[in-house]
């Protein structure tokens, strides 16, 4: 935390942390030495578990060390369960490089949360060393909301302190899924105290060595969609136009390809005169106008499900799923209004363009038609006098020099 560390902050946590730590040691004679394999072997998992925390995002890891708490204490009392929450804390510590402050803490949270499940356990019925299924159902759930309270209460309370907000507004910042986990935790912990109660050493194997591929599995299904998150991420790359971020001309491809809705509609946009433009202003002027163009058409769509495309050149499309005929010209209409506002309306020479209009079922029932028809439209804008937006008109089919007039022909 640096050098801004909350003085109550760090009071309480030494506070915790001494309280923690004499009641850990009144308790560590109860640990069974007799049982030294079943405690080395508890120790190995503890540490695996640890080194082995799966990442979900940059800021948070997930480990299953604390599991390993439950069977020590439901099985082996409550010395060995401060013992092994204490050991947990510090190779957690060891191996993320904590500092001094928060390792006293989470050894001072978790040895007391040991206790607390030792303690509900025994209170509910429990006796370490003859636990047996079912009658240690209850007392081990008991002792799995003992420890998830005191766990949960302690890293609240400490964090309100360090924070200087109040205790309960920060649990109730708390969601659904991390009182889950906390649930979780006990639960697994206390199956793995039933084998290991059950079976001994052999039990703690058994059930431990699944873990350990549950553990494997679940890294090796991360790595898999990091992997599938990266090849998207290519792929979306691919069909992206570098100079202005509109999507390219693959992903038109794509998109001619795909089923369709019952209505869509599609707007073919040209800057006009655009050549004029870039003579007058130089490329580099003329790179930002195609730019500020993408920029002002995204203001004017919505962000989850119409796309504008760079068809090439100074054009684009835009296209518009679910969208009716009338729905098109609206969005058509708010692009021109927007073009008012950037920075190239301001110019001797302002950027202006001509809008071509189609849509499904009202001019034709599939999307090639839809695009050549756009594209005809817009046509038909430019030859009306530029700045405006012309809807696909049927009788133009029937115009042969319309239909065959060059794609560059301004």
């Amino acid at each position: 935390m640096g050098s801004d560390r909350n003085p109550t902050y760090v009071l309480w946590t030494a506070v915790y942390g001494a309280a923690a730590l004499w009641a850990a040691f009144i308790m560590i004679e109860g640990v069974p030495l007799g049982a030294w394999q079943v405690l080395v072997l508890m120790a190995l998992l503890l540490i695996y578990f640890q080194l082995r925390s799966i990442s979900f995002g940059e800021h948070f890891q997930y480990s299953l060390a604390m599991v390993i708490v439950f069977p020590a204490i439901f099985v082996y009392g409550p010395g060995a369960g401060a013992l092994f929450a204490a050991f947990g804390a510090f190779v957690d510590a060891v191996s993320l490089r904590k500092s001094w402050d928060k390792t006293l803490f989470n050894i001072a949270q978790l040895v007391l949360s040991a206790l607390a499940a030792a303690w509900m356990f025994e209170w509910a019925g429990g006796a370490a060393g003859t636990l047996s299924i079912p009658h240690g159902l209850l007392p081990m759930a008991a002792g799995a909301l003992g420890y998830s309270a005191v766990n949960l209460g302690s890293v609240t309370f400490v964090v309100s302190r360090h924070m200087r907000t109040s205790w309960w507004s920060v649990i109730r910042n708390i969601s659904w899924n991390g009182l889950l986990n906390y649930l979780v935790v006990g639960y697994v912990g206390s199956i793995t105290a039933a084998f290991v109660a059950q079976w001994g050493g052999w039990g703690l194997l058994v059930f431990g060595t699944l873990l350990v591929g549950l553990t494997e599995l679940l890294q090796i299904g991360l790595k898999v969609n990091s992997e599938q998150n990266l090849r998207r991420q290519a792929e979306e790359a691919m069909t992206l136009d570098a100079k202005t971020s509109a999507h390219n001309f693959r992903h038109l491809n794509q998109w001619l390809s795909q089923p369709y809705g019952e209505q869509e509609a599609v707007l073919f946009i040209d800057i006009d005169d655009f050549k004029t433009f870039n003579d007058r202003y130089g490329h580099h002027r003329g790179d930002e106008a195609l730019r500020s163009l993408v920029k002002g058409i995204r203001k004017t769509i919505r962000d989850d499900a119409d796309t504008v495309v760079r068809f090439g050149g100074e054009e684009f499309v835009v296209i518009l799923p679910g969208s009716a005929a009338e729905e098109g010209k609206a969005v058509a209409e708010r692009i021109r209004s927007q073009l008012r506002l950037l920075p190239e309306a301001g110019f001797e020479e302002p950027l202006t363009v001509s809008i071509g209009l189609a849509s499904i079922p009202q001019d034709c029932d599939n999307r090639h038609d839809l695009l050549k028809y756009a594209d005809l439209a817009m046509y038909q804008a430019k030859a009306q006098g530029k700045d405006r937006i012309c809807q696909w008109c049927q009788e133009w089919g029937e115009s042969e020099s319309l239909l065959l007039r060059p794609r560059h022909a301004r």
